[in-house]
């Protein structure tokens, strides 16, 4: 028999909802610097989903690229860490890019929802290390 399908609603989960072309940036712009390798740390493998600060930012590194997008958005703080493969699957999808796509989670789960279609995954237990001690808020130059 199947395992059971949790059900999000019923564990009281937080959420957020993105337009899939507002997710579907998030995800290419962040996830291609995510590490490929399997030996690599958990960490690396995943993209973390932090939100702070009135942003939802999608990060990722392999430990030498770091890539991170954003969108701004007033949330409650909070940081997943997704595993790359699921993130990338959800920009396989031909959705109407002003869909609609809803993003609940509780401390070991996470859930996109759309339509009839709902894709779970666990949220990686680590710790991604502090980027934001390698990026600047403010600089003297632009590109």
């Amino acid at each position: 028999t199947f395992p059971v399908v949790p059900d999000l609603d019923s564990m009281s989960a937080s959420s957020f909802s993105l337009s899939f072309e507002n997710l579907t940036r998030l995800i290419e712009n962040s996830s291609f610097a995510a590490s490929q390798k399997k030996e690599s740390k958990k960490e690396f493998q995943c993209v973390l989903i932090h939100i702070t600060n009135g942003e939802v930012r999608f990060v990722a590194s392999d430990s030498t690229v770091l890539a991170i997008e954003k969108v701004n958005l007033q949330l409650p703080d909070v940081k997943l860490l997704v595993p790359t493969s699921v993130l990338n699957m959800l920009t396989t999808f031909n959705l109407d890019p002003k869909e609609e796509i809803t993003i609940q989670y509780v401390p070991s789960l996470v859930g996109f929802m759309f339509k009839n279609t709902k894709i779970l995954s666990v949220i990686i237990n680590g710790e991604f290390p502090d980027y934001t001690m390698l990026v600047r808020e403010q600089s003297d130059y632009s590109i």
